[in-house]
């Protein structure tokens, strides 16, 4: 299982992101292209998904779209360094937990996807001991 998906174009970027995170003791697959992401899905469970708006290949809102049919309860976060209100809004209404705008500071993000992986632990572990009761 994949904690992270990261699905960045941009090498230098995507391999930035990929190490901090791991640095951070988070467990991370990064892919360059939106069909990528669609395969990896299809093979892994993923809880959060980290997606650029603009791949080569698929609009990162089409992406959105192609993997919310997966019916996971993965979180997913749009970043992009083009952001607009409506783009923002366009993503929310499809599912997206959050919308990142590059550049952002990476220590924030850390803090942000440690406290989502942990609240989907308690989550599990409570249904677990609500199963076990």
């Amino acid at each position: 299982m994949a904690e992270i998906l990261i699905t960045e174009d941009k090498a230098s970027f995507g391999e930035m992101l990929k190490s901090n995170l791991e640095d951070a003791g988070i467990s991370v697959y990064l892919v360059r292209r939106g069909r990528e992401a669609i395969q990896f899905f299809r093979k892994e469970k993923v809880e959060i998904a980290l997606l650029d708006l603009k791949l080569p290949d698929i609009d990162g809102i089409d992406l959105l779209r192609e993997l919310k049919k997966f019916e996971t309860d993965t979180t997913f976060i749009i970043m992009t360094a083009y952001g607009t209100i409506e783009r923002a809004v366009e993503a929310m209404k499809l599912g997206a937990d959050e919308f990142l705008t590059k550049p952002f500071d990476i220590d924030d993000l850390i803090a942000k996807l440690t406290k989502i992986l942990d609240e989907r632990r308690l989550f599990y572990e409570n249904i677990l001991l609500k199963d076990e009761a």
